[in-house]
Parts: C-alpha cells; sequence; structure tokens
C-alpha cells in the first residue's frame, strides 16, 4: 500500500539518496492522493534538490489538504523566498506563526525575510521571539548580534555574538562576524584574536575576509 511507499521514501531520504526517495514519495502520493505528508515530504525533498518547478505544486496540494499545517506553510514560504516572491513568503509565514506560535524556526525564517524586505524592526522582534523560543540557537545569537551591530547597538549585539560563540564554539562565521564587528569598534587585539580563532575553524573564511 501507500504506506510502504512512503516508509522507503523516508528510508531513501535519511540516508540522503534523495532521487531514490523522491521516486517512492510519488508513488505514495499517487496512490494516497489524500495523504497531505506525502506530499509535504515530495515537495520539501524536491526544495532541497534544487527542483523548485516540481516542488511547487506538491506544496500546494499538501496546502488544500491541511490548509492550518504550519510546518507546510513554512515549506511553502521557503519555497516563494527561493523565488524571489519575499512579501508572500512572509505572508505565509505570519500565517504560519498565527497557526503555531511555538515554532523558533518559523519565527526565524519570517525574520529573515522581513530583513530582506527592509523591515529591521520587523526582523529583529521575530528573531527575539525565536531565542524566546530557543533560547540555546546559536544561528538565532548570531543573526541577532548582527542586527544590533548594523544598527549601532554594540554593547547588546556583543552580548548575543559571545552567547552564539558559546552555544557553538566551532561556529567560525560567529568568531569572524564578531571580529569585523571589534574591529569597527577599534578593538583590533580582540578583533584579531577571534579572526584567528575563526580561521583555525575554517581556513576558507580567509578566502571571503580581509585580513584584520
Amino acid at each position: 500500500g501507500p504506506g510502504f511507499y512512503f516508509e522507503l521514501a523516508e528510508g531513501f531520504r535519511h540516508a540522503d539518496k534523495l532521487d531514490r526517495a523522491i521516486a517512492f514519495y510519488e508513488q505514495a502520493c499517487s496512490l494516497a492522493p489524500l495523504d497531505w505528508r506525502a506530499f509535504y515530504r515530495l515537495g520539501t525533498t524536491l526544495s532541497v534538490v534544487g527542483n523548485l518547478d516540481r516542488a511547487a505544486p506538491a506544496l500546494e496540494r499538501a496546502r488544500a489538504l491541511v490548509p492550518d499545517e504550519s510546518a507546510v506553510l513554512e515549506a511553502v514560504a521557503n519555497l516563494l523566498s527561493r523565488r524571489g516572491r519575499l512579501s508572500e513568503a512572509v505572508a505565509t509565514l505570519q500565517k504560519a506563526v498565527a497557526m503555531d506560535p511555538t515554532s523558533a524556526f518559523a519565527q526565524g525564517n519570517l525574520g529573515a525575510r522581513l530583513l530582506q524586505l527592509g523591515d529591521a524592526a520587523g526582523a529583529e522582534k521575530a528573531w527575539r521571539e525565536s531565542l524566546r523560543l530557543r533560547p540555546e540557537s546559536a544561528t538565532m545569537h548570531l543573526n541577532l548580534a548582527n542586527l544590533l551591530s548594523s544598527q549601532g547597538n554594540f554593547a547588546e549585539a556583543q552580548y548575543h555574538f559571545k552567547a552564539a560563540i558559546r552555544m557553538d564554539g566551532a561556529f567560525a562565521d560567529a568568531r569572524s562576524a564578531y571580529a569585523r564587528a571589534l574591529a569597527g569598534r577599534g578593538d583590533l587585539g580582540e578583533a584579531r584574536g577571534q579572526y584567528e580563532a575563526a580561521l583555525r575553524l575554517n581556513p576558507g573564511l580567509a578566502a571571503t575576509h580581509n585580513e584584520l
């Protein structure tokens, strides 16, 4: 039955054999046209491999079956944003957040899309809420730190840079971003220390950053 194909697809997805997974998700969808999870997984897996044109109808089918499922709304929003349709992505994420206010992932994505649209205040609000829900997220600490730093609020930005590094000691991007913020303040000694630590973690950063 369709459940068999779905479980096969899940196994291949977890094994990172995505083309095989997609084929079995398609089998599950054709056999169970009312199973939103099959369409959702098909759409998200097609998104991962970059096949956005095939992902879109699968995700729209999932949304038609379960209009209020926040995971589906988040996946649709991700697809919209990758196609440059940021305003629609924001509206979809706002609906997802309304459906599931506890989704730190949706709040985090909403902040990123709002910032792309130039709404820094909206982004900051969404990211603060995401951090309230998941205070252990190093990425969210870094996002907020970069935003606060760009607004000249170094004291609070520094708190979040340090939190990101504390949460994930191997987070090279957090150290290099903190180094840039420190350098901008004229604190070159501490900046150099952070930058050198970032380079030890990820030597590839040297190609994308000017030496301090």
